[in-house]
């Protein structure tokens, strides 16, 4: 049931741009949206070089807005094109369980953070 909660938010646009669902690291854990190998992709609205990684990542990928807005990282997202999932990082959890320090920063998924 969370899981398609979750996808519903990602698929909303009532505010004209594409939405990150808020999650925080348990939440994410749960989702079923992390599965070893999948690849992400840490950003910010204010990072000007995240942009690029969001413009080339896949649809398995998963864009995770850290250290920002929520509103100013949908918009980010949305103006690239991102073909990822998007998830904002409700509570700075998923940054910390991910160990990201700094922006740009990708990985692979492997397994428990």
């Amino acid at each position: 049931m969370i899981k398609y909660f979750f996808l519903i938010c990602l698929f909303m646009t009532s505010k004209g741009w594409a939405e990150c669902a808020p999650m925080n690291l348990s939440e994410l854990k749960k989702s079923g949206l992390l599965k070893k190998g999948t690849p992400l992709v840490f950003f910010a609205s204010w990072c000007f070089d995240c942009k690029k990684g969001l413009e080339e990542a896949k649809k398995d990928s998963l864009a995770i807005a850290l250290f920002d807005d929520k509103e100013r990282a949908e918009k980010v997202y949305a103006l690239t094109q991102s073909k990822a999932t998007c998830i904002y990082d409700r509570d700075e959890s998923i940054g910390q369980g991910f160990q990201v320090h700094a922006l740009p920063y990708q990985s692979v998924y492997q397994g428990s953070p």
